[in-house]
């Protein structure tokens, strides 16, 4: 199987929204820079901060009536500012040298208080960016071979088609075993369990159900059935298919499994075939051997298709041999 291709570029992911799933996609190396990036760029806006709320202050506090020392050096020391690490140092050690004459520290709490917030709200701001670029596994699949499985050949019931059907479903049947076998009921974030948003879904298993068909059919009892039930399947958060909300669906599937009971009424004896002899309804028959006889059960009606992709209807659910091949039928389906 073709590995998944991850998109890389900004994205919505719809699963949060248009503003909080605005996502921009990188590779690993891309990543780094971004988050060098920012933590440059942080720093760069906060110099100029300071710079700029320095100034503000320093033309606030501007006075043409006469002030003491601590004051015009409070002034000098918001005017050529540096850094507000520098300015809160620097104001700590004026308010210990007016220490005891001018009240130096009430007169100094306030721009201590500045520049304290400044750099508490810069350096949060420092580390609250590196969030900005997390390594995540929801990514954006985007792959040419999405979509419906179709085989291209001009002969709907041709080997070659049988071929290709017979190895897709293998493949889906290999990969679901494992999947369900390594991630159903293990922890949360196991490895090799990050293809699908919800590492499982929760399922609701009933073993003493209602008999899907009429009293008397089922094994047992006519509660004597298994049935699990997916309950609402969410096409975004469960299966990943990214899109608005109000493009996307919920879907139920509720499967019912139930052993019948196999007497004369429902099952045959050992008969000739009623059905063709060779391959011309299609996959679902084997060819049959010379002498070969079936037994028939017959719960409901199924259909196939001929090779000219023709539907047929059967009389039958199944049908067992005596000798030839054993034969694949679909399951049977209320309606």
């Amino acid at each position: 199987m073709a590995e998944p291709t991850t998109f890389t570029g900004v994205w919505t992911n719809w699963t949060y929204g248009p503003v909080l799933g605005a996502t921009w996609t990188l590779s690993a190396r891309d990543g780094s820079f971004v988050i060098a990036f920012l933590a440059l760029f942080v720093r760069m806006v906060g110099e100029q901060f300071w710079g700029i709320l320095c100034f503000i202050v320093y033309r606030l506090r501007c006075t043409d009536e006469p002030s003491d020392g601590l004051y015009y050096q409070q002034q000098v020391e918001l005017r050529n500012s540096a850094s507000s690490t520098g300015t809160l140092l620097d104001l700590i050690r004026l308010s210990w040298f007016w220490r005891g004459t001018t009240k130096s520290l009430s007169r100094s709490v306030a721009l201590m208080v500045v520049a304290l917030v400044h750099i508490l709200g810069f350096a949060a701001a420092g580390l609250f960016s590196s969030r900005v670029a997390t390594s995540s596994t929801e990514v954006l699949v985007r792959s040419p071979n999405c979509g419906d499985f179709s085989v291209l050949v001009e002969n709907w019931g041709s080997q070659e088609r049988r071929d290709a059907i017979n190895v897709f479903t293998r493949m889906q049947s290999f990969y679901g075993s494992n999947y369900a076998f390594s991630c159903y009921g293990k922890p949360p974030g196991t490895s090799g369990c990050e293809i699908f948003p919800t590492q499982q879904l929760n399922l609701e298993v009933d073993q003493e159900t209602t008999c899907p068909f009429a009293s008397g059919m089922c094994l047992g009892s006519d509660t004597g059935a298994f049935s699990i039930d997916t309950g609402l399947v969410d096409s975004n958060t469960d299966l990943g298919i990214n899109a608005p909300s109000e493009d996307g669906i919920t879907w139920r599937k509720i499967t019912t499994c139930a052993p019948l009971v196999i007497n004369s009424s429902f099952v045959s004896d050992w008969e000739n075939s009623t059905g063709p002899s060779d391959h011309s309804l299609g996959y679902n028959f084997e060819k049959n051997l010379p002498g070969d006889q079936f037994k028939y059960y017959r719960y409901g009606k199924w259909d196939t298709r001929d090779y000219n992709g023709t539907w047929q209807n059967q009389s039958y659910t199944f049908r067992h041999s005596k000798y030839s091949e054993s034969e694949v039928t679909e399951p049977y389906v209320l309606l």
